[in-house]
């Protein structure tokens, strides 16, 4: 009995020191232990922005009441001083007429895109006051003149393809007519185209030339006008007139020629055998590229809308009498441009989109 009292006594002291010695948990100041950082989150991502066209700030000015409007059509000393200080900023080329054509009216375009107006091709109060009171009014680019038709242009050093290739046609001498005896009488006006005329043509007829089916094809029998107008389009600064090309079935279109009609703003690049192209419709920003081959082929067609890759039902391109074609159901689907074909009158009426 002694026994079980001393271990009972002696368990209650152990108790009741480990209860004073325990601290008070208030009192303690408990630093918790670091959260591991997960694997792969150390660094901070930073998202690349989209790229896009930079907008041009809009001229703060008040439109004269003075200046009247100019449209196409107009033909009149006002237009020709209009073309003169369009000439001076370095967007018209043509010459001092007064007429306000398709010429003078790309010039006007061009004016309006890079001076943050509202690009219709009208000369309005706000163009022509910005125009010829602006003190901000900006001439147009010099690297935008330099680099339009370049990229089209096929390099004088790319060897030709060998002579052999295209098969000269045989040409067989026509048989010399055998000389009639001189005679007194005086011979009748007729004897030598006889002897000479018909044999000629059928004895040794040429070998027959075979086209090449597998080369595009410029259709002359269409051509492009921009909806609202009825002028054709032409290449730019010429009266070359034009047309859509086919290739193995498919229509193509030479669609920087289209805009620089509309009054687009195209931009060009070559890196070594890589040619680069940029443009803008609405506050999209586009731009493709192509490899040109040392025969004058085209390959690797890449199309961008917005820095974004824009997949290619048809990846083929080609440069017909130095201007560049693109197919033209996949560049209608992309730019949002429209192409209606009225197959009576032979026209592509060009529509391009519109804001809203």
């Amino acid at each position: 009995m002694d026994l079980l009292k001393t271990i009972l006594l002696y368990l209650s002291m152990l108790y009741i020191s480990s209860v004073q010695i325990a601290p008070d948990p208030s009192t303690v100041n408990i630093t918790p232990s670091p959260v591991p950082t997960p694997y792969g989150i150390v660094a901070t991502v930073t998202p690349v922005p989209t790229p896009s066209p930079t907008p041009v700030p809009t001229p703060a000015i008040t439109p004269n009441t003075a200046y009247g409007q100019m449209v196409m059509g107009d033909r009149n000393d006002t237009v020709a001083d209009m073309q003169r200080k369009l000439a001076e900023l370095g967007y018209y080329k043509g010459d001092i007429d007064g007429a306000y054509g398709n010429q003078t009216r790309r010039a006007v375009e061009l004016f309006q895109y890079q001076n943050g107006l509202t690009v219709d091709g009208i000369a309005g109060r706000y163009t022509l006051t910005v125009l010829y009171e602006s003190d901000e009014v900006k001439p147009a680019p010099t690297q935008v003149v330099a680099t339009e038709t370049p990229p089209f242009v096929m390099d004088e050093t790319i060897t030709p393809p060998p002579a052999t290739e295209t098969p000269a046609i045989p040409v067989t001498p026509s048989p010399t007519p055998t000389p009639q005896p001189v005679t007194t009488a005086t011979p009748e006006p007729t004897a030598t185209p006889e002897a000479t005329a018909a044999p000629e043509a059928t004895e040794t007829p040429g070998p027959s030339v075979t086209p090449d089916l597998n080369a595009p094809v410029e259709v002359d029998t269409y051509h492009f006008v921009l909806a609202g107008f009825s002028d054709p389009l032409t290449v730019q600064d010429s009266d070359t007139v034009l047309h859509p090309a086919e290739f193995e079935e498919a229509l193509y279109v030479p669609l920087t020629e289209i805009l620089k009609n509309a009054g687009n703003v195209i931009i060009g690049n070559t890196d070594g055998d890589t040619q680069e192209i940029a443009f803008t419709v609405l506050a999209d920003f586009y731009q493709f590229s192509y490899t040109l081959g040392e025969d004058g082929s085209l390959s690797n067609l890449v199309f961008e809308k917005n820095a974004q890759p824009q997949p290619l039902n048809t990846r083929n391109a080609f440069v017909l009498d130095e201007l560049l074609y693109l197919p033209l159901e996949d560049m209608a689907r992309i730019t949002g441009i429209t192409f209606t074909m009225d197959e009576a009158g032979g026209i592509i009426t060009v529509t391009l989109p519109t804001a809203g």
